[in-house]
């Protein structure tokens, strides 16, 4: 029965088609193979129809495939510059600093350990920064090694003058960008820009008439050590007279003092890293070259190993790192010079010469080409779980240590709620107490809750690395901590992160607060005004005017422990909290 009423709706169905009109004259005309034409000839209004809808498919169907092509090579353009430059950057670097000491490795004057070193990077089978070992040098020998390529060798006569400290013009185009570039302290003070500069190393100074001093922009250029400012009857400098010169651009800081450590040596090195970024970006010329008074960093104490690999990263780029300490230069009869093709200088203002958030950025890329460490730019490209963490650096010494920590804690988490994770850290470079010599370890905790087995599972660290703190503290955008030199690390902590910097009482200092909008850093302070410390450590009240103005106060306050009023201490961490929460749109921010 079933099959009877399907064929019945199907004559019925065929019945009411056949009704149409227009379909009954479409069954009844004679169709040819191709189903496109009438009787006559034409193209019916159906094959029409589809002949329109199949060309509309194909053109939609084309455009498809130009937009995933168009995609696809996009995102393999992206692949091949993350998977391939980089190592390319990497092999030409290598090349580079294999060429460089080629000459002092074929003169037998390295150490067998330095000549190894430069033979493992010439086939590059290590980093190239094991060869850049030699900019860092602790030897004599190798000092003079990196001095000898640039020994000069044209036809000496006297009658060809070389022209020195010529000065160029910001106005050049190569160099525009200069005259935009105000720093820290609003201007370019004691900034040099010159051409065909000349030093003399027997007395230490650059000889410039006085006449050529009009584009310093430092205000007292007459007092500048490095200057011999001669009034009148200048004699000039003739060929045979330059024993070395250094080609390209050079970077020269007049105030670098290799003997610092921590934040101070961070103060000398980012102006250093704002002028390669220049250098490098802006300038094209043949290399870059570093000069410094004494590039060599004494490899004891241990920590020292810091600013090696720190100065590694960050002048990665340069094709030579100079010394004028070099036996070769400094033991230089008078009258005889080392002249600069094109020489950027920077003095006393150091630090005040930071020219935006791109030197950060740009140190940072440094850091990934030498190490391939992936680095945050932004607060919100940080994973979650350091994300919505706020990090509270109390140190393991005695020395600014929170003696209140516990309050502090229980306070922050009142402001913060309980979705946000609170941790307490120490910079992995600070060896946890009573475990047989362990560095590598923020929080110590991690290393003590270990058995016996797994004691050494990851394996300690013998050594400091300033790796440990640059992957550290990229993951952090929230910290609290005490005024001192682990604050310098905001220069690896990622854009819109929020430092609170606590200053025992009689301590002030503005240092990272005029540094933080330059790595874009949102930035607060608290001072301490409970003095009962300090006065029990003195055994008398000082004020915070002559405790700050006083060098012996200062450098006892500094060794001290820090207990913090936390009623007071409290409305600083909610204004903190708060930005906190709008800048890294963490967890909090929904709470």
């Amino acid at each position: 029965g079933g099959m009877k009423k399907s064929g019945a709706k199907k004559q019925g169905d065929a019945e009411r088609v056949v009704r149409s009109p227009r379909t009954a004259d479409a069954l009844q005309r004679p169709r040819k193979r191709g189903g496109g034409e009438s009787s006559e000839g034409l193209p019916s209004p159906v094959a029409k129809h589809r002949t329109r809808r199949a060309m509309r498919e194909v053109h939609a169907a084309r455009r498809h495939i130009i937009a995933a092509a168009a995609v696809a090579v996009a995102l393999g353009a992206i692949a091949f510059r993350t998977a391939f430059v980089a190592g390319i950057e990497r092999r030409e670097i290598a090349a580079r600093a294999a060429l460089k000491l080629a000459a002092a490795l074929k003169s037998g004057k390295l150490p067998p350990d330095t000549a190894s070193a430069v033979q493992k990077v010439a086939g590059l089978q290590v980093a190239p920064q094991e060869a850049k070992a030699a900019a860092l040098n602790v030897t004599d020998e190798e000092l003079d090694a990196l001095w000898e390529p640039l020994t000069y060798s044209e036809p000496a006569r006297d009658s060809e003058l070389y022209p020195y400290f010529h000065p160029i013009s910001p106005s050049e185009r190569q160099y525009e960008r200069l005259r935009r570039w105000k720093g820290r302290s609003g201007s370019t003070r004691q900034m040099w820009l010159v051409r065909d500069a000349c030093f003399e190393p027997a007395t230490g100074k650059f000889p410039v008439q006085l006449g050529s001093l009009e584009h310093f922009s430092d205000p007292q250029p007459m007092r500048e050590p490095w200057l011999e400012v001669i009034e009148d009857g200048l004699k000039p400098v003739t060929r045979s007279q330059v024993k070395f010169r250094v080609p390209g651009i050079t970077l020269l800081s007049r105030n670098f003092s290799s003997d610092n450590t921590g934040a101070h040596f961070t103060f000398y090195t980012i102006p250093l890293v704002a002028l390669m970024r220049f250098a490098t970006t802006s300038v094209h010329t043949g290399g870059v070259s570093i000069v410094l008074q004494d590039s060599r960093i004494p490899p004891k104490p241990a920590r020292r190993r810091l600013e090696r690999r720190q100065f590694q990263h960050m002048f990665l780029d340069a094709d030579r790192v100079l010394s004028l300490s070099a036996p070769a230069v400094k033991n230089m009869t008078p009258n005889n010079y080392v002249c600069f093709d094109e020489l950027l200088s920077i003095g006393r203002d150091y630090y005040n010469l930071i020219s935006g958030p791109e030197d950060a950025e740009y140190a940072r890329s440094r850091v990934t080409a030498t190490t391939g460490m992936h680095l945050e730019h932004d607060c919100n490209a940080v994973d979650m779980p350091p994300r919505d963490t706020i990090y509270i650096l109390n140190r393991r010494v005695y020395a600014r240590r929170i003696l209140n920590l516990a309050e502090v804690v229980a306070m922050v988490r009142e402001v913060a709620g309980e979705r946000v994770n609170i941790k307490v850290i120490e910079s992995p470079n600070s060896i946890c107490p009573n475990s047989r010599g362990c560095y590598g370890f923020a929080d110590c905790d991690e290393l003590y809750n270990r058995s016996d087995a797994t004691w050494f599972d990851p394996p300690c660290k013998e050594l400091m690395d300033i790796d440990d703190d640059i992957a550290l503290f990229n993951n952090v955008t929230f910290m609290i901590s005490i005024h001192g030199a682990a604050n310098a690390n905001m220069f690896w902590m990622p854009r819109g992160s929020v430092l609170l910097e606590v200053f025992p009482y009689g301590l002030r200092d503005k240092s990272y607060s005029q540094l933080a909008p330059y790595t874009k850093t949102e930035y607060f302070s608290y001072r301490e005004p409970n003095a009962s410390i300090a006065d029990t450590h003195f055994g008398t009240h000082y004020t915070e005017d002559q405790i700050w103005s006083t060098y012996q106060l200062r450098f006892d306050v500094k060794l001290l422990p820090v207990t913090i009023s936390v009623d007071d201490f409290r409305p600083v961490v909610e204004r903190a909290f708060e930005t906190w929460r709008e800048t890294c749109k963490t967890v909090a921010s929904t709470s």
